[in-house]
């Protein structure tokens, strides 16, 4: 089983995500989480530490950055991958999120079946294919 942790503040992201997973079949374990102070909370606390993050750049209260720039603090989450999923294509928020230590920084899909081709590929490399310490 594979823990992951969304930071997703959309209600019809979250259930894309979601549903696409199901149809996938992905053996995902997902946590969903609406901002920025609640992921944070969620990272100190939670006794395991998840497998992947996805995590949208803008959110309530501690945005998408602040996020990344709290977890790539400690070391609990320095092998994590985090997925920056979002909107923004602003070159800032592109450059920022990498300085930050994103993992990778990917479109949000408009559609089902544009979520579940990027959640197939994620699965695919970032949950079955990297090593991670």
């Amino acid at each position: 089983m594979t823990t992951v942790l969304l930071v997703e503040d959309n209600p019809i992201d979250i259930k894309a995500v979601t549903r696409s997973c199901g149809k996938l079949g992905l053996d995902w374990d997902i946590n969903s989480l609406t901002d920025g102070q609640a992921a944070i909370d969620y990272a100190s606390t939670t006794p395991t530490t998840p497998n992947l993050i996805l995590l949208d750049l803008n959110l309530p209260g501690l945005d998408g950055k602040d996020v990344l720039r709290k977890l790539r603090g400690t070391d609990r989450y320095l092998c994590v991958p985090i997925l920056v999923v979002t909107t923004s294509t602003t070159p800032q928020d592109i450059t920022d999120s990498y300085r930050l230590g994103a993992n990778a920084v990917i479109a949000k899909p408009d559609n089902l079946a544009a979520w579940q081709a990027m959640l197939s590929s994620t699965d695919e490399f970032w949950v079955k294919t990297i090593q991670r310490c």
